[in-house]
């Protein structure tokens, strides 16, 4: 069974400046990324996202992260990041959070986890 990742892919929510003005607001960060992703360029959308993430990183952004990687074939980047999805929504307080992007990601690691070999020591 194939993943597909545009299935899981969330519009983000957009706020912040618009137009092509370049801010380091995480939100801002995440516009340029569905920008990026929008015209076809995953790798921008993920070094842009990455940017994001590290001025504060939401369970959204860690789900479009993993979805970006997925589309670039770094599939076991793209579990990790799914993975890490999991336990950022389950510990976040928003309730979408914890119900549908829980969901969307739990699918995401269980998909794309039996698509890579493991080796836990």
């Amino acid at each position: 069974m194939r993943f597909d990742g545009a299935l899981f892919l969330a519009v983000l929510a957009v706020a912040g400046a618009a137009g092509a003005q370049t801010t380091e607001s995480p939100e801002a960060l995440q516009a340029e990324a569905q920008a990026a992703f929008d015209r076809g360029d995953p790798r921008a959308a993920l070094a842009l996202a990455r940017r994001a993430s590290a001025v504060r990183a939401s369970p959204r952004l860690i789900r479009f992260m993993a979805v970006m990687q997925y589309e670039l074939g770094e599939l076991p980047e793209a579990v990790d990041q799914a993975d890490r999805c999991v336990l950022a929504s389950q510990a976040s307080e928003d309730p979408a959070d914890r119900t549908d992007t829980l969901g969307v990601c739990q699918r995401m690691a269980a998909e794309l986890g039996a698509q890579v070999g493991r080796l836990d020591v």
